[in-house]
C-alpha cells in the first residue's frame, strides 16, 4: 500500500463567462482535511471557468487531504440544476497528467435521490488527494466528500484471495454479480487500452480439459473482459483471455488443455473505466466442455463496424456498405457525451472521419448509421 502523500483534485465542468473564479486553476484549490467518519462540503460558483488544464472542459477545482487510507465517496447532492453526468476520475498531481488518473470503482445517479451523481473510490491511500466531478448544467454547485474506514466497502471478491467459487454446469446458469466499490488488482492484460479498475475474481474446478466461461452484462455501458490464470494467487500466470465483443454483448472464453480436477482463477472487468449508470451488474457462468453459445439470451444489439487505423491520432476510416451514398457518424466520449456528429459521404465502401486535433486522446465509441443498420465500435485516440 502506497503511503506517500498523493493529491486528488475535484473538477467541475462549468458554464463559461468573463470573470475567472479563484480556483479556475488546480493550483487555486485549497486542500481541506478529511478524516474517517467525517464529511466535507464545498459550495462554489464556476461561472467564468476556463479549460486551463487541457481537459476539453471548462473547470474549477477543489481538493482534500487524507491522513490514512480510507474509502471515499463524493457527490453533488443538492446541486440545482442537476449535474447528472461527470468524469469521475481523480488526479494525483497538479498540473494534471494522464499518468496521474485514479479511476473509481463505481458511480450512480440514484444515491442522492435528486438525480445528481455519487462517485465511490475504495481504499485510497493516505495523503493529500485531488478528486474530479463534472457537468454542463448550471454554474453553482454543492460538493460533499465523505470518508469511511479503509476497505469497509470493498467487495469480498475484489482481490484474487477472495475469489467466488462458481459451480460448473452442462449449460450456462448465470450468477448475477454487481461490483460497486471495486478496485484494480492487476493492470489489464487483455485488450488494447483496457482499464481494469473494477475487476472482480472467480474460481472453478475443471471437470473437462475444455471449459467455457461466459459473461453477460446487464448494463449498456459494460464491455466485459475475461482473463484466466493458472497457479495460486501469489504466483498467478496468465493463461487465456477474451475481449472480442463490445458494449453489452456476451463475452465467451473457451479454455483448452486444462488439467481435470485443478482449480483455475479468472477475473472479469469492464473494458472502459466507468460503471454503467443503468445497471452495473452482469451474469457469469462456467460450462463443461466447449460451448461457443453459452445459452444466455441476447438482445438485439448493433453490429460492430470496422475502423482503421485503430488506435489513431484522430483521423480514421470506417468500412461501410458500398451501396449507401452517405452515413451518419457519431462519436461518444467516456462520459457518454456526444462530441462529434456528422453525415459523411461514402466513397467506394469507406468513409473518412477527420477529427485529428479536435478530440483529446482517450477511448471513444463510434456509432455508424447507414439508414438501414446501426453499429458501434471502440476507437482509441492516442
Amino acid at each position: 500500500m502506497k503511503t506517500d502523500p498523493i493529491t486528488f483534485i475535484a473538477l467541475l465542468i462549468c458554464v463559461n463567462a468573463s470573470a475567472q473564479p479563484a480556483n479556475d486553476l488546480c493550483s487555486g484549490a485549497v486542500p481541506q482535511s478529511l478524516s474517517i467518519g467525517s464529511t466535507l462540503t464545498f459550495s462554489g460558483d464556476c461561472t467564468g471557468a476556463t479549460n486551463t488544464e487541457g481537459l476539453a472542459y471548462n473547470t474549477v477545482w477543489e481538493a482534500f487531504t487524507l491522513t490514512e487510507c480510507a474509502d471515499v465517496s463524493y457527490t453533488l447532492c443538492g446541486t440545482t440544476p442537476v449535474m447528472q453526468y461527470i468524469p469521475a476520475v481523480l488526479y494525483s498531481a497538479c498540473p494534471v497528467a494522464a499518468n496521474g488518473i485514479v479511476y473509481p470503482g463505481s458511480y450512480d445517479n440514484t444515491t442522492c435521490g435528486d438525480g445528481n451523481t455519487t462517485v465511490h473510490h475504495a481504499r485510497l491511500p493516505a495523503g493529500t488527494f485531488y478528486l474530479p466531478l463534472a457537468s454542463d448544467w448550471g454554474s453553482t454547485y454543492q460538493l460533499h466528500i465523505a470518508a469511511s474506514a479503509c476497505g469497509s466497502h470493498a467487495l469480498a471478491n475484489d482481490d484474487c484471495s477472495g475469489a467466488i467459487a462458481l459451480p460448473v454446469g452442462q449449460w450456462c446458469a448465470p450468477l448475477t454479480i454487481a461490483t460497486p466499490w471495486a478496485t484494480q488488482s492487476l493492470p489489464a492484460d487483455c485488450g488494447l487500452g483496457a482499464i481494469a479498475n473494477d475487476d472482480a475474481w472467480y474460481s472453478f474446478v475443471a471437470d473437462q480439459a475444455t471449459m467455457t466461461i461466459g459473461v453477460s452484462p446487464n448494463g449498456y455501458y459494460f464491455d466485459a473482459v475475461i482473463e484466466l490464470y493458472v497457479g495460486p494467487c501469489d504466483t498467478l500466470h496468465p493463461y487465456a483471455c477474451a475481449d472480442v465483443t463490445s458494449l453489452q454483448e456476451d463475452e465467451v472464453l473457451i479454455a483448452t488443455d486444462l488439467s481435470i480436477g485443478e482449480t483455475y482463477l479468472f477475473r472479469v472487468y469492464n473494458y472502459v473505466w466507468q460503471t454503467p449508470l443503468d445497471d452495473p451488474s452482469y451474469g457469469v457462468c462456467v460450462v463443461s466442455g466447449e460451448s461457443p453459445s453459452i445459452g444466455i439470451i441476447e438482445p438485439d444489439r448493433p453490429a460492430t463496424p470496422m475502423l482503421f487505423p485503430n488506435p489513431t491520432d484522430g483521423d480514421f476510416t470506417v468500412q461501410v456498405d458500398p451501396r449507401r451514398t452517405s452515413v451518419s457518424v457519431t462519436i461518444i466520449d467516456a462520459t457518454g457525451r456526444t462530441v462529434f456528429g456528422r453525415t459523411e459521404r461514402n466513397k467506394a465502401g469507406t468513409v473518412q472521419v477527420l477529427v485529428a486535433g479536435i478530440l483529446s486522446p482517450g477511448l471513444y465509441i463510434v456509432r455508424v448509421d447507414d439508414g438501414s443498420h446501426t453499429g458501434e465500435a471502440r476507437l482509441m485516440i492516442q
